[in-house]
């Protein structure tokens, strides 16, 4: 929760995707398996995209990878996607800061429970630095430009992707996300946890590992 961003605009996928590429080329990694959660999954398709001979393969878990709709158009090239993404951080913010983190959290993880000494491992509290907030507002106001942009060129992903998605997930909508980027791979694997909500990592971790071992079984 400390790093810097790269540019005031730094937050979209793609700058992200480039800038872990480069991390992993300088830690020695060859041929990485991604795993991505949530806006990490954009991430990771964006990571496929751009260096698709330099990664074995993608896994999305409950993976905000599809453009969400065609009516935020307006919404965003007007403005008020950005007045209404601040207007919700500045209510997370007031919220979390009177006790409202456990609150949110559980929603996240509904209808399941957040696991023991989660949010004290975790370091929640960083979200609610000015900065992280900033970011996070900045992330959320341009994904949906994002993904409108790079999910045409998915149909170009030859590697496998593994697809992870439960079913309760109110923040990723499995029909709109997971199953319809399934749709548009040659070689996916989509995964629909019954009865699972966001973080599907957490409740089913051995789906997400058995995905992983699938992947670097076709090395």
């Amino acid at each position: 929760g400390y790093s810097e961003r790269p540019s005031l605009q730094g937050g979209d996928p793609a700058t992200q995707a480039r800038m872990l590429a480069q991390a992993a080329k300088a830690l020695g990694v060859e041929r990485p398996i991604i795993v991505g959660h949530s806006l990490g999954a954009a991430v990771s398709m964006a990571w496929g995209l751009a260096h698709p001979n330099e990664i074995t393969g993608i896994v999305s878990v409950s993976g905000a990878v599809m453009p969400f709709s065609p009516k935020p158009l307006l919404v965003e090239t007007t403005g008020i996607n950005e007045l209404l993404v601040g207007y919700y951080f500045d209510y997370l913010q007031r919220t979390a800061l009177k006790g409202g983190i456990e609150r949110f959290i559980s929603r996240v993880f509904n209808p399941q429970t957040i696991p023991d000494g989660y949010i004290d491992y975790i370091g929640a509290p960083l979200s609610l630095k000015p900065t992280s907030v900033a970011a996070n507002k900045q992330d959320i106001v341009i994904l949906n430009t994002s993904l409108r942009r790079q999910a045409p060129d998915y149909v170009r992903l030859q590697m496998p992707v593994e697809i992870i998605s439960g079913t309760e997930d109110f923040i990723i909508n499995p029909e709109s996300q997971p199953i319809a980027l399934a749709k548009r791979l040659e070689n996916a694997r989509l995964t629909l946890l019954e009865g699972v909500g966001h973080m599907a990592h957490h409740v089913a971790p051995d789906e997400t590992i058995s995905a992983v071992d699938r992947i670097a079984a076709t090395v």
